[in-house]
């Protein structure tokens, strides 16, 4: 039912956006725009149902995040340390966000692998920046995330802010090279006609993830407040400038915009716990 309702509101944002671009060029009184008033004013109910329903779901956020609030109540969308063109900068803060989580079983959680996948690994945690490799053809490429415990390479991480379809199977082949896992981290999709072994992981999962584990790091409720702060800042920014969803949304609850169902169900896996 509730996926139903969100291709509805999809359809109605649609029409909302074609009515805008059509009013731009020509008069409204070119246009009979009942039936699509009445398309809206039938939708009317559904959308005050979801912004119950959001307000509820932000409340139960805040409290599994206490002291600390849900980050999609801020607008982290014009921040330049993490605007979309700047993708250097996601994976520098992402390097610092998984240094917080320290241990192999919080960092494999994150990046969507099993710890059992990494085998045996002891010592600290280290995570180099853009590492020089060579490639087949003797170009020279370099790495986002190699992540390390001790000396034992554990995780190979390629980070973009864009689908996984515009992705060269060979860039990815050739950085295939020692490492037990290999996470390409992108907003969706596959890699086609590639047969290699980097798995496909979405940055809205891995906010999601972040979600999840945040409350419980330090080992009590109050530990590592601004770490945990810093966290969730990172998170916003990813969820508003690459997942797409809409930030500020205490301000957009209190003028009655409307809001997708899509973000409540994000938010809503942010609080469950892990199965």
């Amino acid at each position: 039912m509730k996926e139903r309702y969100g291709r509805c509101a999809a359809i109605l944002k649609k029409w909302a956006v074609l009515g805008r671009n059509i009013a731009q060029e020509q008069s409204e009184s070119h246009f009979d725009w009942k039936y699509v008033r009445s398309l809206i004013k039938a939708a009317e109910p559904l959308f005050k149902e979801e912004s119950k329903r959001l307000e509820g779901l932000l409340r139960k956020s805040d409290e599994h995040l206490d002291p600390l609030e849900d980050p999609l109540k801020v607008d982290f969308g014009v921040h330049r340390w993490l605007r979309a063109e700047r993708e250097e900068a996601y994976s520098d803060w992402l390097k610092w966000t998984l240094e917080q989580l320290e241990s192999p079983a919080l960092v494999s959680k994150v990046l969507g692998i099993r710890e059992d996948d990494l085998g045996e690994m002891s010592g600290k945690l280290k995570i180099e920046r853009e590492f020089g490799i060579t490639d087949d053809q003797g170009m020279q490429r370099r790495t986002d995330l190699d992540i390390y415990w001790g000396n034992k390479a554990a995780i190979r991480v390629e980070v973009k802010k864009h689908d996984a379809d515009s992705v060269d199977p060979n860039q990815l082949e050739s950085q295939e090279n020692g490492f037990q896992r290999y996470i390409l981290l992108v907003t969706s999709g596959s890699v086609p006609d590639y047969a290699g072994n980097f798995i496909v992981r979405d940055w809205e999962d891995l906010c999601i993830e972040f979600r999840r584990l945040v409350p419980n790091l330090g080992g009590r409720k109050n530990g590592m407040l601004v770490q945990k702060a810093l966290i969730l800042a990172f998170v916003g920014a990813v969820e508003q400038n690459l997942v797409m969803l809409p930030g500020n949304l205490k301000m957009r609850l209190v003028a009655k915009r409307r809001i997708g169902s899509r973000v409540g169900d994000h938010i809503a896996k942010g609080i469950q716990s892990h199965g």
